[in-house]
């Protein structure tokens, strides 16, 4: 896969551990930015139904059409060819109903050449919910409010 609207990065390939989102973590410290990164089962193109996708081409390239009503935000998509994967990281503006792949870089025999899609599996960037401040974020809101105290009562005695 190369880059297209709202690339953000990727993994280059990896060794497949196995289903049940291993790069989640990944995606979580990496691409943090506001928010929580999530896998299901039912989000793999080999899943009943194709997953969030509605093909699951078996070839070295094509597109992933992605279920009705697209996709926006924070996406991963990671591309699965014999033993090793990649994840391309996405930021959507607007909705997206595919995406063009192909498993050179991701996938390949010892030969050096492209492998078959086995799935492709999408991780979901959850943004929103209101920001918990750290304890220490209070802790010096309260000293700045006891300093801004402590001057105030100053120039009223002085």
């Amino acid at each position: 896969m190369t880059s297209f609207t709202g690339y953000q990065g990727c993994t280059g390939a990896t060794a497949w551990v196995g289903p049940g989102g291993q790069f989640t973590s990944w995606l979580n410290s990496t691409f943090a930015a506001g928010s929580s990164w999530t896998w299901s089962e039912s989000d793999k193109s080999d899943s009943p139904g194709n997953g969030a996708f509605t093909s699951n081409p078996g070839t070295t390239s094509g597109t992933l059409t992605f279920d009705s009503p697209g996709l926006s935000g924070w996406n991963a998509i990671a591309i699965k060819g014999s033993t090793t994967v990649s994840i391309y990281v996405y930021n959507w503006a607007t909705t997206q109903t595919s995406l063009p792949f192909n498993t050179i870089g991701s996938a390949t025999n010892n030969g050096g050449n492209a492998q078959n899609l086995s799935h492709a599996e999408l991780y979901r960037g959850k943004t929103g919910g209101t920001p918990v401040p750290e304890p220490s974020t209070y802790a010096l809101l309260a000293a700045g409010m006891l300093g801004l105290g402590f001057v105030a009562r100053r120039r009223r005695q002085a």
